[in-house]
């Protein structure tokens, strides 16, 4: 990666196991604003045979700006032993945000998915400078928005943008999904009435200048929307919590010619009965693809439709974002499916590996 500290290179560091999804996301939209040449992350720019350590310190020298994105989890992924990673020096997170906290750059902690700011106590010597640093929080509810503060102030730093601001249609489209529908986040269940109601009781001057009108109201009518449609092929579950992320799954899906079912789009006002609608989609869909969370393990809405499927002998595709132990319930049904670890890989290699074990799926007679 060639790149000159002038050149207001951008760095991202984030842990896998933590915020790989939000991290990926990230980077597609900072890429299209500022240019890929521009944009360090790790899996993306490491070539084969380079020694990782000293990579990352000579491109944290080249760069202008470091983002540490912290999710949740960030402090407490623990090893195999059961110590937590970021206490091990050899810790490729800690090597990172360690050395950029020697060089001088600007060190911009990025809060997802709620997480909070560690305290200096939470953190190894070397990195308790890392507390003192003003956190910038992306919000899932007011993504969007939350992306353009950080921006500007991106802009100072980095100066004016080399490329567009505007990202990509297909990412784009999955940023407007994701604004909409965070909006509209916060019940265990489906319903999607419930969350209409919600919103539209919400005073105007309250919503997120991003906010875009719920897609169910907005989008013009697609083939699977039209009474003589056939019936989507794949039906996703979720916990409502990962809303953002399943926008994105059925982004990558649709992109690929396959139909989806998603309940926050699909389920529209007036629906007589959601349940009723969710249980008919079920069973005329032909693969089931499950978002596996620390959220949806204990999903009781997420565990029906698992039911369901299995019930109606309709293969299911897990998909584990994150490394949350599947409960006792999920391992009966998940005994004989393939599981795919999307955690353990870039987000992007993780969408075409859906895809392709969806298309898979599709095939077999």
């Amino acid at each position: 990666m060639a790149m000159s500290g002038n050149d207001g290179g951008l760095f991202i560091s984030y842990r896998r196991q933590d915020s790989a999804a939000y991290a990926a996301r990230l980077a597609d939209t900072l890429a299209a604003r500022y240019g890929r040449d521009r944009l360090f992350l790790d899996i993306d720019n490491l070539e084969l045979g380079v020694d990782f350590a000293s990579h990352i310190h000579r491109v944290i020298e080249s760069c202008r700006t470091i983002l540490v994105v912290i999710g949740p989890k960030w402090t407490e992924v623990r090893d195999s032993q059961g110590q937590r990673r970021i206490d091990d020096p050899s810790d490729f997170i800690r090597a990172e945000v360690a050395s950029a906290l020697r060089s001088d750059r600007y060190v911009i902690p990025v809060l997802v998915g709620g997480a909070r700011m560690p305290r200096a106590d939470e953190l190894p010597e070397e990195l308790a400078a890392l507390s003192r640093r003003n956190a910038f929080e992306l919000r899932d509810d007011r993504w969007a928005s939350s992306i353009d503060q950080l921006c500007e102030l991106l802009d100072r730093v980095l100066g004016a943008p080399k490329a567009p601001r505007a990202a990509p249609r297909s990412a784009s489209f999955l940023h407007r999904l994701a604004a909409a529908f965070n909006v509209l986040r916060g019940l265990e269940t489906h319903d999607a009435q419930a969350q209409v109601r919600a919103t539209a009781a919400r005073p105007a001057a309250s919503m997120p200048a991003d906010a875009v009108t719920p897609l169910h109201a907005a989008k013009p009518v697609a083939a699977a929307d039209r009474e003589d449609a056939p019936p989507p092929q794949v039906f996703v579950s979720y916990a409502s919590e990962d809303a953002a992320i399943a926008d994105q799954i059925v982004g990558a899906i649709e992109e690929s010619g396959r139909s989806c079912w998603i309940a926050h789009r699909n389920l529209t006002a007036g629906t007589p009965s959601w349940s009723g609608a969710i249980v008919g989609a079920i069973a005329n869909s032909h693969v089931v693809v499950v978002l596996v969370s620390a959220r949806s393990v204990t999903s009781k809405q997420v565990l029906r439709e698992v039911t369901l499927a299995d019930d109606e002998d309709i293969p299911l595709l897990p998909l584990c974002i994150d490394d949350t132990p599947l409960s006792k319930d999920l391992r009966y049904f998940f005994s004989s499916a393939q599981r795919l670890d999307a955690y353990r890989m870039p987000w992007d290699q993780a969408l075409q590996q859906v895809v392709s074990s969806v298309a898979h799926t599709l095939s077999r007679p």
